[in-house]
């Protein structure tokens, strides 16, 4: 696909600073139920400490974020908050690109403003859990999926088995998302293989791609 033009990346950068915007707005309110039981029980711990303790309720890579932010910017509702926000404006970037390569320009355009006006994602980006981080790394994920299946390339591959691990280690429920991807894969082998068309690459680095992002979840 060819690149974006200025005009498009203009587009671009005034949604994603609309949704900055939006999302800024009273990040510093006070916080509730389970965000002050994650600083409680995960963040205010040591690093090794936080390495240790297993939870559904500890967000990994989230948490370790929210740590690293409290550490450069002091610890505030909007320092521990800081992490979600950025993840959940990101999330509207790489939707848009996934959304230009399926859809279209237009269609990417409409999508991102979607985001940056929906009153959930607004919400999950001034919520510090992983929830934002999780949706993130599963839209990259999927974007870098399908341009595996399209150009089987070692790149695409080892990015999607990067965005599994990230899914994961934000919030284990990300693997079930990569699951479902990994079956669609094996639809897309047989299929391709009852036609006479299947080729090696689409069987070999895909697989590797699940098996390295597989392991380095374990």
């Amino acid at each position: 696909m060819k690149s974006a033009s200025r005009t498009d990346i203009l587009w671009l950068v005034l949604i994603l600073a609309l949704a900055t915007l939006l999302r800024l707005w009273k990040l510093d309110a006070p916080m509730w139920h389970d965000e002050i039981q994650t600083l409680v029980t995960h963040v205010h711990f040591r690093w090794g400490e936080m390495l240790q303790s297993y939870s559904m309720n500890h967000h990994y890579l989230h948490n370790f974020a929210v740590k690293l932010s409290i550490a450069a910017f002091g610890e505030a509702p909007w320092t521990v908050r800081l992490p979600a926000m950025l993840f959940g404006v990101a999330t509207i970037w790489a939707t848009w690109v996934l959304a230009r390569e399926v859809a279209g320009t237009a269609i990417a355009h409409v999508t991102a403003l979607l985001l940056a006006l929906s009153y959930h994602e607004i919400w999950f980006s001034q919520n510090a859990r992983g929830y934002t981080g999780l949706a993130l790394f599963s839209t990259l994920g999927l974007l870098y999926f399908l341009r595996g299946m399209k150009a089987p390339e070692w790149r695409n591959w080892i990015a999607f088995a990067l965005c599994l691990v990230g899914a994961v280690f934000t919030h284990l429920t990300g693997a079930f998302f990569f699951v479902a991807l990994g079956f669609l894969w094996l639809a897309v082998v047989l299929s391709r293989a009852l036609r006479g068309t299947l080729r090696a690459p689409v069987v070999r680095l895909p697989f590797l791609g699940f098996l390295i992002g597989g392991l380095l979840t374990i």
